[in-house]
C-alpha cells in the first residue's frame, strides 16, 4: 500500500486532474497483485567443483597430486611413492567417512587399491607390475559393479561404449603379440575389466563427469601398457599420470555430490 499512495501521490504532481492518476494507481495495484514469489531457477550440477566443506577433500586431492606430476622429473626422491598414493588414500578416507552402505565400502577400498597401486608402481615399475596390476583390477571390478549398478535406463553413452569397445580390440591387435607370455593372461583379464568400467561409467547415471571420468582412466592404463609393452614414448609418466589423477579426481567427485544428493532426499 506503501508503494501504491506514493505512486499515486507522484501521478497526481505529473498529471492534471482526471484520469491520469487512477490508471497509474490501477496498473499498480494489478502488477502488486499478479506478481507472485520469485521464481528460483533450478541449479544444476556445476561442473569443477566449488571450494567448500564437502569438495574440500577433491582440491586436496588434485593439489598434492598434480604436484606430484610436476615433480616427476625429480624423481627418485625420498617418499615419493607415498606422495603419488596420498591423493587416493585422502579420497579413500573421504569416502568411508561421508558415503552410507552399500555405497560406502566397495567405493573405500576401490579408492584404496589404487592407493596401493600407486605406490607400487612408485616404488619399482618393473618388479611390482603384478602386484599393483592385481590392486587396480580390484579398482576396476569394483567401479564397474558400482556404475553399472546405477545405470541409465534407457541406456546412454552407447556411443561411448562402441568407441571403447574397438579402442580396446585395436590394444588387443597392438600389445599381445609384444607382451611376455607369463603377462598374457593378466593383461587380458585387466582389460577386461577397464572396459567394463569404462562401458559402465558412459551408461552410469552418476553424475556428468563420470562418462568423461571412466574414458581418461580407460587411455590412461591402455598407455601403460604401450608405454611398458610396445613404444616407450616420451614423458610418458607425465601423461599416464596426469590423465589417471583427472579420471579419479573427476569419479570421486561425481560419486560423493551423487550420494550427497541422493541422502539428503
Amino acid at each position: 500500500m506503501l508503494i501504491v499512495s506514493t505512486t499515486t501521490r507522484q501521478a497526481s504532481r505529473t498529471h492534471p486532474p482526471g484520469r491520469g492518476p487512477a490508471i497509474a494507481e490501477r496498473t499498480e495495484m494489478l502488477q502488486l497483485e499478479n506478481s507472485g514469489p520469485a521464481q528460483t531457477p533450478a541449479k544444476s550440477r556445476p561442473l569443477v567443483p566449488k571450494i567448500d566443506n564437502a569438495n574440500w577433500p577433491i582440491w586436496l586431492a588434485g593439489i598434492v597430486g598434480y604436484s606430484y606430476v610436476i615433480a616427476v622429473p625429480l624423481e627418485p626422491y625420498p617418499g615419493h611413492p607415498i606422495i603419488k598414493a596420498i591423493p587416493l588414500l585422502v579420497l579413500s578416507v573421504t569416502a568411508w567417512r561421508r558415503l552410507v552402505p552399500p555405497l560406502r565400502v566397495p567405493f573405500a577400498i576401490a579408492l584404496l587399491a589404487s592407493a596401493v597401486g600407486d605406490c607400487l608402481l612408485g616404488i619399482d615399475r618393473s618388479a611390482f607390475l603384478k602386484p599393483a596390476l592385481f590392486s587396480f583390477l580390484v579398482t576396476q571390478m569394483l567401479y564397474a559393479w558400482l556404475f553399472w549398478r546405477e545405470r541409465d535406463d534407457p541406456p546412454s553413452g552407447r556411443g561411448l561404449m562402441v568407441v571403447e569397445l574397438i579402442a580396446l580390440f585395436g590394444l588387443y591387435l597392438l600389445i599381445i603379440p609384444a607382451v611376455p607370455e607369463g603377462m598374457i593372461i593378466p593383461v587380458i583379464v585387466y582389460s577386461t575389466a577397464l572396459l567394463a568400467m569404462a562401458t559402465g561409467a558412459a551408461r552410469s547415471s552418476i553424475g556428468r563427469l563420470l562418462p568423461l571420468g571412466g574414458a581418461l582412466f580407460f587411455v590412461a592404463d591402455n598407455l601403460i601398457a604401450v608405454n611398458q609393452f610396445v613404444w616407450p614414448f616420451p614423458h610418458s609418466t607425465r601423461i599416464i599420470v596426469t590423465l589417471y589423477m583427472t579420471a579419479q579426481l573427476m569419479i570421486s567427485w561425481s560419486v560423493f555430490a551423487w550420494a550427497r544428493q541422493n541422502q539428503t532426499q
